[in-house]
């Protein structure tokens, strides 16, 4: 943590080296041939409490540097206020690029056939998502794919990061589908309650692809288990939940996805589409501002009804 009277006009200028070997992460295993850097690797100083931040990057490294908007001197800029600087350093990384010129898929250690169901579903959700929800403003998203034996997958802006087995399971493609769903929702605070604008709805866009792959059974089958998990852990309500709350990423993720399913039985499809066009292309980015477009929309019962169960 750097000390807040050590920053002069909300600008820290760091330069440092550091030992790979030393970075000791079960999740981010740093190999020779493939470095992976992020906020969870902890190999730069960040605080939440700073809120967001822009940033300009130079990487000193002969090999590839992979990153969305990186220069040819290997200088990463921020796209937006963030809270993260993703990046992947490789020598041995293959490249696939998706029909649309937009989706770059970086791979390492991964079968052929796995990276080219990546490439043709990510094209196939990227293009559902447009079409549904409206254009993006991502002229380019970078897509790393690995076998590194961690949990984790996420997303920042115009970059994801997923790691998969060598099979690539349904739950693989539901996880992809959410990555890429945070092309459109990523706007809300991050460091609020507000993040189940970003979460839930990446969440509630998977289970659509879901559901248009296998069909509404096995999509309920999964549903039936994350909510028999939710109902038994009593997750709290989304309405004000604290980002450091224990339950905090399964209610702004998996509950509030399963109050979306719930408004989309109530309006339909159809509605819930519109519904979601236009806060995308309103830039909703609260929820009091949500509940306006969904009472002007589909009335102020409804409103009220989704208050309630937001609170519930």
């Amino acid at each position: 943590m750097i000390p807040v009277e050590n920053i002069k006009g909300n600008e820290i200028n760091i330069v440092y080296s550091n030992n790979f070997d030393e970075i000791k992460n079960e999740r981010f295993q740093y190999q020779r041939d493939w470095a992976e850097f992020n906020i969870y690797t902890d190999y730069f100083p960040w605080n939440f409490e700073y809120g967001l931040f822009e940033y300009t990057l130079k990487i000193n490294t002969d090999d590839v540097v992979i990153a969305p908007n990186v220069s040819k001197e290997n200088v990463l800029k921020s796209t937006k206020p963030t809270f993260d600087m993703p990046f992947l350093i490789s020598s041995q990384a293959t490249k696939r690029t998706a029909e649309n010129g937009k989706i770059h898929i970086y791979s390492h250690q991964v079968s052929d056939s796995i990276i080219t169901d990546v490439q043709k579903k990510s094209q196939k959700y990227y293009n559902y998502f447009e079409k549904t929800y409206g254009t993006t403003d991502t002229d380019e998203l970078v897509i790393v794919v690995s076998d590194s034996k961690r949990s984790v997958s996420y997303a920042r802006p115009n970059f994801i990061s997923l790691n998969f087995d060598q099979k690539f399971k349904k739950t693989h493609i539901k996880v992809l589908a959410h990555e890429i769903a945070h092309l459109w929702w990523l706007k809300a605070e991050l460091s609020t309650w507000e993040d189940w604008l970003n979460e839930s709805f990446a969440e509630y866009s998977s289970l659509v692809m879901y559901r248009r792959d296998y069909g509404k059974e096995a999509m309920d089958a999964y549903n039936k288990r994350f909510g028999d998990w939710i109902q038994k852990m009593e997750a709290p309500p989304v309405w004000g939940i604290k980002k450091n709350h224990e339950r905090s990423n399964a209610v702004v993720t998996y509950k509030g996805s399963f109050h979306l399913l719930d408004l989309e039985e109530k309006i339909g499809e159809p509605q819930t589409e519109k519904l979601l066009n236009q806060m995308h292309n309103r830039q909703i980015k609260t929820t009091a501002v949500f509940l306006d477009l969904l009472s002007e929309l589909n009335g102020q019962e409804i409103s009220n009804w989704f208050e309630l169960k937001l609170k519930q």
